[in-house]
């Protein structure tokens, strides 16, 4: 990273860490000078917008008719990507994520410089310092990358001198979690970043001897939706927090919490997210509903009112923190991910995930919808006895109904997908992507 670029990362920093504490009005005043920036920008340069608006961004804010703009879903985006790209810009500069495809084939986005370092740098920093990180804290990063490809991968995008700032190990996803913990005994970290599926794996082998000599302060997570009772279970043996981080692909980091754990805490400076209910309009603090987001800053692929296809609940009110940022709470996973059962019924994955987290040591699950009516639900259950079993299998019973047949079946461990995600619900026929949307 040239000097230049160094100081406006910094620069970012500074205002970043300032604006975390504006109180809401101001935090909407700046969201709306940023929107409307970022509208002009893509009535002027891009193919996509300036054919569907039907008038200049301005007269679209003046008029209060933003939430009239229609929404973009993810395969609209899929059928023609270029459609989305600014015609200005050094596209040389672009930063490129991918998505992993889990819901659906992969999707390619791009972020401009300044909005990478945005995201990348800043709005992280902050969320670190946040958490409890301060500078010279060890953290260990677990990437979903073979491990001959993570030295590559780490340089890709670290910053000048935060190997100092910030002392980091790297361990691969895809090495068995057993071999990971000669790496935590020597570099002793104060911060984990994995998957929760990981950190639950982690915690199965973390020996008391291990609590008492790595000097942990919080466990991060991000990526992939989790019941509440699994964080409290690792919470608890670890004897830290854990702080989630809700992000994506196309925005990267969205919303995080801090160590109130008073809901996610929203990027207000990088984007706009609304919760909408089935109709469209916007829900009430409390209600639950479609996370819909849009970028503020990012000039080179600006993606407004994109459907993210994730469910959550809009708080009210301020955090404990004292931030008074908008706050989301109570993931419910992707909507695309709603089973759908034969007598017609369309059920949240949190139903199933709640009825499995009544049983006593379950440590891993995946709930896997083979056909509308028959689920593999593999645990991981050290010892478990057959009425344990039975007794999950009339749990869930209870919550689908007696025509789904369910096969609850013991395993030493779960295997990942390729994006290195282990989700709790997985639906495996492609029918049920489109009947199970909400």
């Amino acid at each position: 990273m040239s000097a230049p670029a160094l100081l406006r990362a910094a620069s970012d920093l500074v205002g970043a860490l300032r604006s975390e504490w504006f109180p809401v009005d101001r935090l909407q005043a700046l969201q709306q000078a940023l929107l409307l920036e970022q509208l002009r920008h893509a009535y002027a340069n891009v193919p996509f917008y300036r054919r569907r608006w039907p008038q200049d961004p301005v007269e679209i804010l003046r008029s209060g008719a933003f939430a009239e703009l229609p929404l973009v879903r993810r395969e609209t985006v899929q059928a023609c990507p270029e459609d989305f790209l600014a015609e200005t810009g050094d596209r040389h500069e672009w930063r490129r994520s991918k998505t992993s495809g889990s819901t659906a084939r992969p999707l390619e986005s791009w972020l401009d410089r300044r909005a990478w370092q945005q995201c990348k740098y800043s709005l992280k920093f902050r969320r670190l310092l946040a958490s409890g990180w301060r500078p010279g804290h060890r953290v260990t990063i677990v990437e979903a990358v073979a491990r001959e490809a993570l030295a590559e991968h780490v340089e890709s995008y670290a910053l000048p001198g935060e190997r100092w700032l910030q002392p980091r190990s790297f361990l691969s996803l895809f090495e068995p979690t057993e071999s990971h913990l000669e790496s935590y005994r020597r570099f002793r970290p104060h911060h984990i970043y994995a998957p929760m599926s990981y950190l639950a794996g982690l915690a199965r082998l973390w020996s008391e001897s291990d609590r008492r000599n790595v000097p942990l302060r919080t466990l991060q997570t991000s990526g992939e939706w989790f019941h509440p009772q699994t964080r409290r279970r690792v919470s608890e043996r670890f004897g830290v927090p854990v702080l989630d981080v809700y992000g994506s692909t196309e925005f990267k980091e969205i919303a995080w919490q801090c160590r109130e754990l008073g809901g996610y805490h929203v990027n207000m400076e990088s984007v706009l997210v609304e919760v909408l209910d089935p109709s469209g309009a916007a829900v009430a603090p409390g209600g639950a509903g479609e996370v819909v987001v849009t970028s503020l800053t990012n000039r080179a692929m600006p993606l407004i009112r994109y459907v993210t296809g994730d469910r959550a609940a809009l708080l009210g009110g301020s955090c404990r923190c004292g931030r008074e940022s908008l706050r989301l709470d109570a993931f419910e996973g992707r909507t695309v991910d709603v089973l759908a059962l034969p007598d017609g019924r369309r059920i949240s994955p949190y139903a199933l995930t709640t009825a499995v987290e009544t049983c006593p040591g379950v440590l891993q699950y995946r709930i896997v919808q083979l056909e509308r009516d028959r689920l593999d639900v593999p645990i991981v259950l050290p010892g478990a006895s057959e009425s344990a079993l039975a007794a999950l299998r009339a749990t869930l019973a209870g919550v689908v109904g007696p025509a789904v047949k369910i096969d609850v079946r013991v395993v030493a461990d779960l295997p990942r997908e390729p994006s290195g995600k282990c989700a709790p619900v997985k639906l495996s026929r492609p029918w049920q992507t489109e009947e199970g949307r909400v």
